[in-house]
């Protein structure tokens, strides 16, 4: 791009000063962390309470990310991460228990 490191350093602190730049993540290796297990499990919230049972899930141990879906019935998607299928199942239980019903798993690759 032809400018200075300085010049691209005060445009990148613009951006995060600005807002654009919201933050930065970590790239995980979940298996060399021993987590063998990789899945997507596609979940039923009840609509008045899906941004909190949302936020809940995420408290349950490999529980990575979980993203609302604005429409239909299948309305959360969890990302989970397990280093045994006994650790799937320990998952599943615990947001069913939080009150989330757990339509379809996708084992992911």
């Amino acid at each position: 791009m032809d400018v200075s490191p300085s010049t691209v350093r005060k445009r990148i602190a613009r951006l995060e000063d600005e807002g654009v730049i919201a933050g930065y993540r970590a790239e995980v290796d979940y298996a060399a962390a021993g987590y063998q297990l990789r899945m997507q499990i596609v979940c039923t919230a009840p609509i008045p309470d899906r941004e909190r049972l949302g936020r809940q899930a995420l408290s349950v141990p490999g529980v990575v990310a979980v993203r609302e879906i604005a429409t239909g019935e299948r309305n959360l998607v969890v990302s989970v991460v397990a280093s045994d299928d006994d650790d799937l199942t320990r998952i599943a239980r615990e947001l069913s228990d939080l009150g989330i019903t757990v339509s379809d798993e996708r084992l992911v690759r």
